[in-house]
This record gives structure tokens, sequence and C-alpha cells, in this order.
């Protein structure tokens, strides 16, 4: 009897350690990217290669156009990825396509003309209404037992 517990108890080890040594053997298919002041994240798949804030906004600030300029300003987190290691930040933002996909994502404060523009009145007056079934429920007395 005891041979048994025991035999059970190293098999329960070794299925264990099987176990631990294969599941820690799997990678991730993919890896987040996102900006934790915005609270915004996503997934990229794995072997992407990142194009930085600092290499975007280094290449963005060469416009000499003001309206790029000014949406500059209000960027506050932008990355490019691309599987390719050799897609530069200027291809991210040419319309011409690149012999590799390219993911971008910015983040950005609105323009006040834009932040104006989104009206609040509709959250303001809608309200939360339940039906009347379940108003008439709460009328009925409890009953004690």
């Amino acid at each position: 009897m005891m041979q048994r517990t025991c035999k059970k108890f190293t098999q329960l080890i070794l299925f264990t350690l099987l176990a631990t040594f294969l599941l820690t053997g799997c990678s991730a298919s993919q890896q987040y990217a996102g900006s934790k002041k915005d609270g915004a994240f996503f997934a990229i798949p794995n072997g992407w290669f990142q194009i930085t804030n600092e290499e975007l906004n280094k290449e963005e600030a060469k416009s000499t156009n003001q309206d790029d300029l000014d949406r500059l300003s209000l960027v506050t987190y932008q990355v490019g990825f691309s599987p390719g290691k050799k897609v530069t930040p200027e291809q991210v933002f040419l319309l011409d396509p690149t012999p590799h996909p390219v993911v971008f994502a910015r983040f950005r404060d609105l323009f006040p003309e834009e932040r104006n523009s989104i009206s609040l009145n509709a959250l303001r007056t809608s309200s939360c209404r339940l039906p009347t079934f379940l108003m008439e429920l709460s009328k009925i007395p409890a009953t004690s037992n």
C-alpha cells in the first residue's frame, strides 16, 4: 500500500514537472503596445519591428505645413510597427504603399474646435428608465412569513 502511494506521488510530481516544462516553453504570439498615460493598448504580432514615438516625432517635425505642426503639438503618443526591418518613419506618413504592412497608432488631444463640436447634451438629457412592470413590482409590499 505504501509503495502504491509513493508510486502515485512520484508519477504526480513527474507529470507536474513535465507540464511545467512544456508550458514555460511556449512563447507569446503577440506583443502589446500602447500608452499607459492615455489608457489605450493594442496587440501587435510577435516579430514586428517598432518605429518609436521619438522617431516619428522627429520625422513629422520636418514638415513645413503649419497644420501638421499644430497637430504634432497635440500628439501624446504615436508608434508604428512593421514586419519589415527597413520601414522608415517617413514611409509611415506617406500614402504610397510599402513593401511590408505598416501599423500606425496615434493618440492626441483634440483641437478646441473639435472638442466644442462634441455635444454632451444627449447624454445629460437621457436617463435610464426602468420598464413599467419593474416600477409596478417595486410598489408591491413585502410579505413576511
